[in-house]
């Protein structure tokens, strides 16, 4: 009797089980964040792709446009400031979109898109249509506006809306991340013809507000179609950052990144790219960019041809983003990336022969794309050393924050070199020198991260 009591309680038990299994397994709280189907794309997803597109046109647009600033700052608006000086207002605000992107990225996952990309959009307008109330000779002004609000304006939303993607793609996860830095390449070819051709007919100040009010409603049409779809949270553990810190391949990567921009970009750098995101962010003036159209005036050039240089530049690096993603999804980001860094320092060396208007489109071309090349391809390298996916933010935010030290000091290292004479073969020389010394030093980095993964598809 005993025995057969103990058997139907058993039998009661696993039953009652069973029940609370069943029940736990059908219940919507308790269910796996993997078994939840993942909608890819729809409406939704795209109009965010559209959206994040016009968000990176008109900002970026403007960030990318300081060539023309810097040639207007130094023929005209700021005559008393050397081009150091001058370099330093357009380092600033393209070094702090990297640098604070760390931690507007990690707000970003803590489910702050909206108050971040809204806030960075506000901060952005209002700092340009400051900027047009700036007064001659008053370089504080400019720097404030231009340098520190424009910059900062940006760092707020630029991580977030090339993250964004994520939410509603996997398999077409880099195209849309494509379409999106495409915004980018489109608002650097626009507005800087935007401001040439304004910019003697009605001034400094209209022109810059012009440029404001197209900022704000591209920005105004991006934020209404952007939406945030956060998947569930998977934990992987906290990111292993004393790991990270003794990574010394990694290291060496960060060291190549700064010593690249260093040559390649002042005052800008990439993004970010540019291209977080498989595509990167970041997509950025490279260091000829900001001088080639005052060096092209300055050597005799047709003006509108040397006007056009800047757009020339930045159409092609768009085009150049596209394809190196692919070569890279293919070959490795470290393998596609350094053969076109040295590229890029053997046409910065080419300038040197820049003699005609022909000569300005053949070198202007071919540098854009290859050193546009490079922005679309940092951040996978950086991404490549990961172990574990929680560590993939925390190194990008090493990665790019770290490595954004080249940038901040290129242009007015640059600036210095080429002195008020205008010492153009020395200052060219110089970047030349040191881009292809980064490529060296991405090499040896590259190295060790194929030992690790025993692979030389890195």
């Amino acid at each position: 009797m005993s025995n057969l009591l103990d058997n139907k309680y058993a039998a009661s038990a696993a039953e009652k089980r069973d029940i609370e299994i069943s029940e736990a397994e059908t219940s919507p709280q308790a269910s796996s964040p993997e078994e939840e189907p993942f909608v890819e794309g729809g409406f939704i997803g795209w109009m965010t792709v559209v959206g994040a597109w016009f968000c990176m046109f008109g900002t970026f647009g403007c960030i990318f446009s300081f060539g023309v600033y810097q040639d207007f700052y130094t023929r005209i608006y700021l005559t008393e400031q050397s081009t150091s000086s001058i370099a330093w207002i357009g380092s600033i605000g393209l070094t702090l979109p990297f640098l604070f992107g760390v931690f507007s990225g990690a707000y970003h996952d803590k489910g702050y898109f909206y108050p971040l990309v809204w806030f960075g959009n506000i901060l952005f307008v209002f700092s340009l249509f400051m900027l047009s109330l700036a007064q001659p000779h008053r370089y504080y002004q400019v720097f404030l506006a231009q340098g520190l609000g424009m910059g900062l304006g940006i760092g707020f939303l630029f991580v977030p809306c090339i993250s964004v993607p994520s939410h509603f793609f996997r398999r077409h996860q880099g195209f849309a991340c494509g379409i999106i830095v495409s915004g980018i390449s489109a608002g650097a070819v626009v507005l800087p013809i935007m401001l040439n051709t304004l910019l003697p007919r009605i001034g400094f100040g209209p022109a810059v507000r012009a440029t404001a009010y197209v900022v704000l409603g591209t920005s105004s049409i991006g934020c209404l179609l952007m939406r945030a779809r956060y998947p569930p949270r998977i934990q992987y553990g906290p990111a292993d950052i004393r790991g990270i810190m003794r990574d010394a391949p990694f290291f060496i990567a960060i060291c190549g990144s700064g010593v690249t921009t260093l040559g390649l970009y002042f005052p800008s750098a990439p993004i970010l790219f540019a291209r977080v995101v498989s595509s990167a962010l970041m997509c950025w003036c490279a260091s000829t960019v900001i001088y080639m159209q005052l060096f092209a005036v300055l050597h005799d050039i047709d003006a509108n041809l040397a006007f056009y240089s800047l757009a020339i530049i930045n159409g092609s690096g768009g085009v150049a983003r596209l394809l190196s993603s692919y070569c890279a999804d293919r070959f490795g980001a470290f393998n596609v990336m350094i053969p076109e860094i040295v590229i890029s320092g053997a046409v910065i060396l080419a300038i040197l022969g820049v003699n005609g208007s022909a000569s300005l489109i053949v070198v202007s071309v071919i540098y854009g794309f290859f050193s546009g090349a490079y922005l679309s391809l940092v951040i996978p390298a950086f991404a490549a050393f990961s172990r574990s996916p929680a560590e993939t933010g925390a190194r990008n935010g090493f990665g790019v924050g770290l490595g954004s030290f080249g940038v901040l000091v290129a242009s007015p290292v640059q600036g210095a070199i080429l002195g008020s004479e205008f010492q153009w073969g020395r200052t060219i020389a110089f970047s030349a020198a040191i881009t292809i010394c980064g490529a060296f030093i991405f090499a040896i980095a590259g190295v060790g991260l194929a030992k690790r993964l025993g692979t030389r598809r890195v």
